[in-house]
Order: C-alpha cells, then sequence, then structure tokens
C-alpha cells in the first residue's frame, strides 16, 4: 500500500514540515511545527484526520505560549509575549528590530521568516533601487506627474489642450523623475505651476520654469512686461486683485468693441490663453462669412499661436 507523505500541509495551527524515518506502531511520524512554535511529533492521521489536533496541544492551556524570549531570526529577537492573539489562534509576541524599532508579530510569521524585520528591510530595498527618490508625496512630483498625464494620455481631461495639439514632454523627463526635479528644481512658493517660456515649444529642459500665475501671464512667449499677450486681440487682464483672464477681444460688423474673458481659476492658465485664442478666431470667422474681409495676414499671429 502506498503510503502518502503530507509534507507541507498545513491544518489548523499546524504546518508539516517532513517526514521521519520514525514510526509510531506502523504509521510513520512527521515533525509538525506548530504556530506557537512547538515542533512535535505526529502521524497523518494526528494532523488531517477526522479527530485531528488543531494545535501542538497549546490550545488547551490558558497559560502562555513556548517561551522564545531571546530568540533571534532576520533582524528579529523576541522580547516578550503579549498575552494576545491573532485572528487565526497564532500567540502575538514583541520583537526588537536590529534598526531599532519594535514590532509585533505572529509566532508563525516569525518562526517561518514570513516576517523578518519591522518593514524596514522592505523600505531598505526601497532605497536600493535606481529610481528611488522618496518624492512620492512632494508637489514636484504631483506636477511632473500631471505633465505626463496630460502630454500623453489621452483619457486625461486636458489632453486634448496639450497632447493631442502637439505638446509633448521630452523623453529624458517622462522617463525619469529626477532629471526633471534637478532642471525644475524645488517649487518656490505656493501657487507657482510649470509655465512653458515659449508656448510654441513642450515641456523640454530649457522651456520650462516655475512661475506664479502673474508672471505666466506677463511674460506670455516671452514678450516684454508691456506686452501681455502676444497675439492679437487676445490680452491678460487683471480685473481684481489675484484674478488673472484671458480675454477675447474684436469688433462687429458696426465697430463696436466686444470681448470674452476666460478665468485662470476656472480653467488654468494655459486653457483659459487657449479658449480665448479660439474663441475670437471663431468671431473673426463668422464675420468674415458676413463679408467682414479680415485678411490672412490680420489671423496670422492667432493661426500661429494657436498651432
Amino acid at each position: 500500500m502506498r503510503v502518502v507523505d503530507i509534507t507541507g500541509e498545513r491544518h489548523g495551527m499546524l504546518l508539516v514540515l517532513n517526514k521521519l524515518d520514525e514510526k509510531k506502531g506502523s504509521t510513520y511520524l512527521y515533525n509538525v511545527q506548530c504556530d506557537c512554535g512547538n515542533i512535535v511529533k505526529l502521524t497523518a492521521r494526528d494532523v488531517r484526520g477526522a479527530k485531528a489536533n488543531k494545535s501542538c496541544g497549546c490550545l488547551k492551556y490558558k497559560g502562555s505560549p513556548k517561551d522564545i524570549t531571546g530568540k533571534k531570526l532576520n533582524k528579529l529577537t523576541a522580547i516578550k509575549s503579549t498575552g494576545e492573539k491573532s485572528s487565526n489562534g497564532d500567540f502575538i509576541w514583541e520583537f526588537m528590530c536590529d534598526c531599532g524599532e519594535t514590532a509585533f508579530v505572529s509566532i508563525g510569521n516569525f518562526n517561518s521568516g514570513h516576517t523578518k524585520s519591522c518593514g524596514c528591510t522592505y523600505t531598505d530595498s526601497r532605497k536600493e533601487r535606481e529610481d528611488y527618490h522618496g518624492m512620492s508625496e512632494s508637489e514636484e512630483y504631483a506636477t511632473w506627474r500631471r505633465i505626463k498625464s496630460r502630454t500623453r494620455n489621452p483619457n486625461d481631461p486636458s489632453y486634448a489642450n496639450y497632447g493631442a495639439i502637439g505638446i509633448d514632454m521630452s523623453d529624458e523627463w517622462f522617463d525619469d523623475f529626477i532629471s526633471f526635479y534637478e532642471h525644475m528644481g524645488k517649487k518656490p512658493a505656493k501657487g507657482s505651476s510649470i509655465d512653458r517660456i515659449d508656448n510654441t515649444k513642450g515641456y523640454v529642459p530649457g522651456n520650462c520654469r516655475w512661475a506664479s500665475q502673474q508672471e505666466q501671464a506677463r511674460n506670455k512667449l516671452g514678450l516684454q512686461r508691456n506686452n501681455t499677450s502676444g497675439v492679437k486681440g487676445v490680452s491678460w487682464d487683471e480685473k481684481s486683485k489675484g484674478c488673472i483672464y484671458a480675454t477675447a477681444q474684436w469688433k462687429d460688423l458696426d465697430g463696436v468693441p466686444c470681448s470674452k474673458s476666460f478665468s485662470v481659476k476656472t480653467h488654468g492658465e494655459e486653457l483659459a490663453f487657449f479658449l480665448a485664442c479660439e474663441y475670437r478666431a471663431h468671431q473673426i470667422d463668422l464675420l468674415n462669412l458676413q463679408g467682414a474681409g479680415y485678411s490672412e495676414q490680420h489671423l496670422m499671429n492667432e493661426r500661429h499661436n494657436r498651432g
């Protein structure tokens, strides 16, 4: 009759370690480890039978589990039992980690090596990776991720105003946050955002800076401070303190001045500017349909800056 080897099976708090040459009667014995830390010799029937043991016997007693005080595995050294159990009945011990921190770990996870430290081993392994920077919660990292998304993710709500019209991010920055951070540095102040110096180019080294909304408005397309836009019929206006608008201006067939403003606070600086340019160009097209006769030269600035 073939004997079934149950090595590796778990039943209750018992994990079968290995089969022994030793027998109990005609039945082979196994080394079986209990989650409390004890290793006992049991038969397959003792472990998996109808009346199988759920533990090495520790569950029958109200006292403390096996004392492992001072035992060290990996980076953990046992200090004392907490007297508490995990949800599966496993005893929980307090351990001192080599790094100096304490950890509360079930004795089963400690003995099996599943838990090797207080968590510092995982952190250390991350720090050894070349791309580890420890700035995933920073505003600079959030900015980097937003630019990546709006330039290359078609599902991003802002993609239509960036990636879809050719505004891209350099591969050097897209693939490496550290490279982006080394070029741009720390965000200088609350409310600052990344501004493209030449709006016809993308997010590439040498074309970006941290700037306030007011600085972005005044320096759009790298023009002088007294030129608020550089696009014919579109201006940057500060209607009240801190509130910036991109304003489209034109005259109707009777020569009456018309305008429409787009708030930076509502749309963001890039989109507000884009909407103002598009809106004015649309109004000029409508006027031409009515015989206004605006020339190609008159629209050249708008089309250049929108492309």
